[in-house]
């Protein structure tokens, strides 16, 4: 109980969280603090609900503070007194959104008060509209690459390897992990195996479609190489990939709820596989219906976060572009955080000649039934009732798997769906799922 007091007291005031703190401070006892932060998190996520609550609200409390008191565009849109009520301010105030970004100078959303150095400009991918530039807080790097390292399991002696993933930016003292593979992976096929021997990572950690790559590349050549664990992020993860990840790799695979804006774990998979858990020391989400009010727990709507770390630029209720559900109920595992049950990208819905919309889910599992092993695929709407279907595969497609997946699609879709199939030995751009130009 004294060492959950104690992370408790550290998790809401952070010491080292100084507005002027010297950046040779930060990098110089950067690794000892991470130590301290990856401790407190182990001692709080399995925390009481109550603990929990008043952990988020503390610190919710402060960055609604800090957002009125020192940045020109959230001055006069946070009523009241934070400290006294916080969970109550935050519902007052008006969603936050790409658009707002993009329409603002960046200066209208930055804390006038903090040293520069903590400032990391980063831009959203733009894959599927114009890209958003922001400020993440690099201080809050520290407490975010804690949290990654405790949920993945990391022990001392292990090392991960990112699979084409950056993250973060920032980091004086080394790279997050001790490995770095970000590469062409189907070219370097011979690599990724030396790679694996002459590095022997125990974790492996990328975007889905780079994970599953790397899968497809190991079984083709029949390599055995078994990991303690697996994690994805990004894109959809069914459950049939899940299931061939987990026999390639010979472990559990899995998935992180994070944003490129969040720049860490906003919820995360415990062992019982029941949803995400929020990460409720660094991030208060909600669920709001079309008209942005909160919707009763168990019902689908729009994902909203506040993000408790970036002191930098405060994202208060930033429509983060997903859907699902929470459920508040205790889970077996002994968290007691609620679990957000995630539906998807909004943009991950394709429109058929008729208007409706459907997941992209539908054709993904479609698209599978009917090719050879898929390394990569990518879908993308142009038109309304047309949707462009792009593979890379490890054995050649014949005219037969098109013209069946074709004639699935007309099937599925009731003719309202016009397929086209681009047949490439690499899916170009980058690790997209799906590209939504009607956005």
């Amino acid at each position: 109980m004294l060492d959950q007091f104690l992370a408790k007291i550290i998790a809401i005031h952070s010491p080292y969280r100084l507005d002027r703190l010297p950046q040779w401070v930060a990098n110089k006892y950067w690794n000892p603090i991470l130590e301290i932060d990856r401790w407190v998190f182990a001692k709080i996520e399995k925390a009481d609900r109550q603990c929990l609550d008043e952990i988020q609200q503390k610190r919710l409390a402060k960055i609604l503070w800090l957002a009125k008191n020192r940045t020109a565009y959230w001055k006069d849109k946070i009523a009241g007194d934070p400290h006294k009520y916080p969970v109550k301010i935050l519902r007052a105030v008006p969603l936050f959104t790409k658009e707002i970004l993009r329409s603002n100078n960046l200066n209208v959303f930055v804390n006038q008060e903090v040293a520069g150095w903590r400032k990391e400009l980063i831009s959203t991918s733009g894959t599927t509209t114009t890209p958003c530039f922001f400020y993440c807080d690099r201080l809050s790097f520290l407490r975010l690459e804690a949290e990654m390292k405790a949920i993945q399991g990391f022990k001392y002696n292990d090392n991960l390897a990112r699979i084409n993933l950056n993250f973060p930016p920032y980091r004086p003292l080394g790279k997050i992990f001790l490995f770095s593979l970000v590469t062409k992976l189907v070219e370097n096929a011979t690599n990724i195996e030396l790679f694996l021997r002459e590095n022997k990572p125990t974790h492996i950690f990328g975007q889905t479609t780079s994970i599953l790559e790397l899968a497809s590349i190991l079984d083709n050549r029949g390599v055995k190489y078994p990991f303690a664990r697996v994690t994805v992020v990004g894109e959809h993860l069914n459950r049939e990939d899940k299931k061939y990840l987990e026999k390639i790799f010979s472990c559990e695979v899995f998935n992180i709820y994070v944003s490129r804006e969040a720049a860490g774990p906003i919820a995360y998979e415990c062992q019982e596989r029941d949803g995400w858990h929020i990460n409720a020391i660094s991030f208060v989400v909600e669920i709001l219906d079309e008209n942005n009010q909160a919707v009763p727990t168990e019902k689908e709507g729009n994902v909203v976060v506040t993000m408790l770390e970036n002191e930098v630029m405060p994202f208060i209720r930033y429509k983060i572009g997903d859907r699902g559900y929470l459920v508040d109920k205790p889970c077996p595992c002994g968290r007691q955080s609620p679990r957000l049950f995630f539906k998807g990208r909004a943009t991950q819905f394709f429109k058929l000649k008729n208007g409706n919309t459907h997941p992209l889910v539908s054709i993904v599992g479609l698209v599978r039934d009917f090719t050879p092993p898929v390394i990569q695929f990518q879908f993308e709407q142009q038109r309304i009732g047309e949707i462009i279907v792009r593979l890379a595969t490890l054995e050649n497609i014949s005219e037969e798997c098109i013209t069946n997946i074709l004639h699935a699609a007309k099937e599925r879709f009731l003719d309202q769906l016009d397929v086209r199939i681009e047949i490439n030995e690499k899916v170009p751009g980058k690790n997209i799922l799906f590209i939504n130009k009607l956005e």
